[in-house]
């Protein structure tokens, strides 16, 4: 990746699979794997310190696996992808004005698969729309705390040969921060308005708490949260990106999804105060699910009042157990690494340039 005083550009490159099977109206099913290879050139440049626009285009090729009746077809497939939009803060009010901000994207993407003996060629089709507004205004309160009310309206338009539809949604949320007792809250919801199909319906609520007295990486720090329903946490990203028509003719959120989550950590100084090793247990249950995590993060020492670390390295094992069925429990193990540097504006990313939401 490049960057400028106002131009960033660089390319992502990705390789995906995947498997699984199929069952045609005519009666006949079998098994298809895929493999894909694609690189994603993108480019953005910043109107402003915090608004900009950005472009992309890629190309993939891999092969598609199709098994049927004993019969196994190769043909090699492509993909041709194409985005642009715009994000970032349209009006900044400060510490206690209106802020406005706004995501606004397109993105079409074509499939095309060869023609072998015995399976023809094919072609298919995806575009989407979004587009997204969000108006926030904090309220200053007595002894530093305050209260951040935000409201946001998004509308997202899907075309082609997947999920199709239009929707417009709405969110809202307040959050309450005490920096000097080292608590803040957050309530947020979200409500699909309208949708093409009259029978999919999108709603959700988050609430969460955290306890943090010390803002650094040391001491303790506590953090419990209920999510039901659809995503509502994220802003305008978790509002303009719902789920798919999966639920079309589901039963009026009686399987409703919902998740409680709790974490409790305490950070320690070693190697002679310069790092900090944290150790955390963590719960997470769901009405089909349960997971109880042990996390230990190692992490350089900011000090007080600096929370972003420059890297971190953790090692977290899991135990999810299904508790809908006789399922065995699953058990797993994670080493992270990660770097984190400045950036001169919100870019896109590998993130929004990979058309994984077509």
């Amino acid at each position: 990746e490049w960057n400028a005083e106002r131009w960033q550009a660089g390319a992502a490159l990705s390789h995906s699979w995947g498997n699984g099977g199929y069952e045609a109206e005519n009666g006949m099913e079998g098994e298809i794997s895929t493999t894909m290879t694609g690189l994603y050139p993108y480019g953005r440049y910043a109107l402003s310190p915090r608004l900009g626009i950005w472009a992309s285009a890629g190309y993939g090729w891999g092969t598609l696996s199709l098994t049927s009746e004993g019969t196994t077809y190769n043909p090699s497939a492509n993909m041709t992808m194409a985005a642009a939009g715009m994000d970032g803060l349209l009006l900044d009010g400060g510490a206690e004005g209106l802020s406005l901000s706004t995501i606004a994207d397109v993105l079409t993407v074509k499939t095309t698969t060869d023609a072998v003996d015995g399976l023809a060629a094919s072609e298919g089709n995806v575009s989407r729309f979004r587009l997204g507004l969000e108006a926030t205004r904090p309220v200053p309160l007595s002894n530093g705390a305050s209260l951040l009310p935000s409201l946001s309206v998004g509308v997202r338009q899907d075309s082609g040969d997947a999920e199709t539809g239009f929707g417009t949604e709405l969110g809202a949320g307040v959050s309450w921060m005490a920096p000097q007792r080292g608590i803040s809250a957050d309530l947020k919801g979200r409500i699909l308005l309208t949708h093409g199909s009259e029978d999919f319906r999108d709603r959700g609520m988050a609430v969460s708490l955290a306890w943090d007295p010390n803002p650094s990486d040391r001491g303790p720090s506590f953090s419990v949260s209920h999510a039901l329903g659809a995503a509502a946490a994220g802003g305008l990203d978790a509002l303009l990106n719902p789920i798919t028509i999966e639920g079309l003719g589901a039963d009026d959120g009686s399987r409703e999804r919902q998740q409680f989550a709790t974490r409790l950590a305490y950070g320690f100084p070693t190697f002679g105060d310069r790092l900090t090793v944290t150790p955390s247990l963590g719960l997470a249950l769901s009405p089909y699910s349960s997971t109880a995590s042990l996390l230990w993060a190692l992490t350089p020492y900011t000090g007080t009042g600096q929370v972003d670390e420059p890297w971190t390295i953790s090692l977290e094992g899991q135990r999810q157990k299904d508790t809908t069925g006789s399922a065995p429990v699953n058990h797993s193990l994670e080493l992270r690494w990660w770097l984190k540097r400045a950036k001169p504006a919100r870019g896109p990313g590998a993130d929004a340039t990979l058309p994984q939401a077509a």
